[in-house]
């Protein structure tokens, strides 16, 4: 992974601290298992900042969904549990699987939980979870839920307090489904 290419790309809308340890961890985890050219699938894209880290850094081809167009057009345009959103992502893969599912779209506990239970069986390899330290939020109590489940190995990347003194807590959970 070319460490320059986060001074180069445009800021993401995630820590940036955070951001490259996830995407070192992920990077190396798709090398070490000869997975070239990752299929990365992205729910709730906010400014779509986050798509030339996946090509660019991973190599991925990247598919974001996002139901609102106002901020930055995603490849699908639509509520990520609507039927309709679902089948375009389907036609999209034509049978591959998603090697990469970050979720970062609606934020209560039914949302997330719901994301999840969709897009999971489309995903072989891992499911990133964003947000689950807010408190405020539904996605800590899902993570949560997600913890106590002893069927996959479940892990967390945050950065270090220090940088976090002007920013949210957020945390981003890693569920690895093959490993």
């Amino acid at each position: 992974m070319d460490i320059k290419l986060f001074k180069t790309l445009p800021r993401p809308s995630q820590n940036i601290i955070e951001w490259q340890m996830f995407l070192e961890w992920v990077d190396s985890y798709f090398k070490l298992r000869g997975i070239n050219q990752p299929i990365v699938v992205e729910l709730g894209v906010w400014y779509n900042r986050q798509k030339a880290y996946y090509e660019q850094v991973l190599g991925a081809e990247h598919i974001g969904i996002d139901n609102c167009s106002s901020r930055v057009l995603p490849d699908i345009l639509g509520n990520t549990h609507d039927e309709k959103t679902i089948q375009k992502l389907k036609d999209e893969l034509g049978g591959k699987a998603i090697n990469l599912l970050f979720i970062d779209a609606g934020h209560s506990y039914k949302d997330v939980k719901q994301d999840y239970e969709i897009y999971a069986p489309l995903t072989k390899n891992i499911i990133a979870i964003h947000d689950i330290f807010l408190e405020r939020e539904g996605v800590r109590l899902f993570w949560d839920e997600i913890c106590r489940n002893k069927d996959y190995l479940a892990m967390t990347i945050l950065a270090p307090a220090k940088f976090h003194a002007e920013r949210l807590f957020v945390g981003i959970g890693l569920v690895i489904k093959e490993w």
